[in-house]
């Protein structure tokens, strides 16, 4: 699993995607998404399932920093 979230999360690969203006912020959002529910504790169940109804990216940033 680390080295499946470090492969999906590189940062060069990141930076090159953004500089070439194909970084795809959902795609992203959604492996994260994918992670948590693997990961978190049963009783985050629930927070998870409502992430992942947001469909739209800056509520769906607003909702994980509150």
């Amino acid at each position: 699993m680390k080295q499946r979230i470090d492969d999906i999360l590189d940062l060069q690969l990141i930076e090159q995607q953004i500089e070439n203006e194909s970084f795809d912020i959902r795609s992203y959002a959604d492996f994260v998404q994918g992670v948590m529910s693997q990961i978190c504790a049963p009783v985050r169940d629930e927070d998870v399932a409502r992430i992942k109804e947001i469909s739209d990216i800056i509520p769906l940033f607003k909702y994980v920093d509150s």
